[in-house]
């Protein structure tokens, strides 16, 4: 009776579409690897399989950032099973997928969310694509004081495209090539000084990502010193003028290589010496309570939309009945604050 009782208010406060495990919802699964801690409604099989690639992606992605990573922390990646559910939690409808910390609450990981599409086979590509993204937003935010925006997205564009050729043991990277004309690319000198409403604007969003990419390709590939120092001064607090000057590259001329190499069309992969794929079992797993579970989406809610912020309450409320006395609970109720 007691369970039935639990089943039904459960269902109650899951929302539209997600469903928690109490209501006949999949159960959600906590793996460890040592460079992810993931959380996923995906079978047990399928998750070992995730967490396997995920691992394999964030080693090699984390050896192409031009600066050593001395990373402890992992971040915490959330993989739901479908669509319905990574937007019933308010996620950008236009990403497949999205990186978050909060600065001011240290108990909270830095967290990737991401989607598996339509079937974990054929939503792998996207998935690695995504987490590569979103990883290398974690490394920069760990590595730098102060990333600038065209830094951050032209990065993560560039190493969301590596891939490893099993064939040739070889880790391809940069073969992605933007969809907007080079000749509505923003100037080198706005790309560098735009702030994220400048960037992010939507009338400029897919001008300057493209532009971005093309800056970071040219620095990865043709000037790596010039942009090893950038990210030393960065690392090093210098602000971003500064950090520019220490390149010792002139926007200019930049400006120039720029339209020199990509007006034309020629292959853009780069081919790198790969170690291949890391198999190994993972370090541990283990099945998420029902609190748990409702903690997570709670602490996923954009709390800005007021509807969501009551059902980050409702989960806060399902999380009471199961774990009173949790801490995380307590802390995210904390946060919340009184209706």
């Amino acid at each position: 009776m007691k369970a039935l009782a639990l089943v039904a208010i459960c269902a109650a406060g899951c929302g539209h579409a997600l469903v928690c495990p109490a209501a006949g919802g999949p159960a959600w699964r906590q793996l460890t690897a040592s460079r992810v801690v993931l959380k996923t409604n995906l079978s047990e099989w399928t998750a070992k399989e995730a967490l396997d690639e995920l691992e394999t992606a964030a080693t090699h992605i984390a050896g192409l950032i031009l600066l050593p990573i001395p990373v402890a922390e992992r971040p915490e990646v959330v993989l739901f099973e479908d669509l319905d559910d990574y937007r019933e939690l308010g996620a950008p409808t236009w990403s497949g997928g999205h990186f978050t910390m909060d600065p001011r609450d240290p108990e909270t990981p830095p967290t990737v969310v991401l989607f598996a599409r339509v079937g974990w086979v054929a939503s792998l590509p996207g998935v690695l694509q995504s987490w590569q993204h979103e990883y290398t937003h974690f490394l920069l935010s760990r590595l730098l004081q102060r990333t600038p925006t065209w830094l951050g997205e032209g990065l993560a564009q560039l190493l969301e495209s590596a891939r490893i050729d099993l064939e040739q043991g070889a880790l391809v990277i940069g073969g992605s090539e933007s969809g907007v004309p080079l000749e509505q690319w923003p100037p080198i000198k706005d790309l560098i000084v735009a702030d994220q409403r400048t960037f992010y604007a939507e009338a400029n969003r897919d001008r300057y990502y493209s532009a971005a990419w093309g800056l970071v390709y040219l620095l990865q590939f043709h000037h790596p010193d010039a942009f090893r120092r950038l990210l030393e001064a960065l690392h090093a607090s210098a602000s971003t003028d500064e950090a520019w000057r220490a390149t010792g590259l002139e926007p200019d001329a930049l400006e120039r290589e720029i339209h020199s190499e990509f007006s034309r069309d020629l292959p853009r992969a780069q081919r790198l010496s790969s170690a291949g794929p890391v198999h190994k079992p993972p370090d541990s797993m283990r099945l998420l309570g029902d609190d748990e579970v409702h903690l997570l989406w709670a602490r996923l809610r954009p709390w800005e939309d007021p509807s969501a912020r009551e059902k980050a309450r409702a989960d806060l409320e399902e999380a009471a009945r199961v774990a009173p006395d949790s801490e995380e609970l307590r802390r995210l109720r904390q946060q919340l604050g009184p209706r």
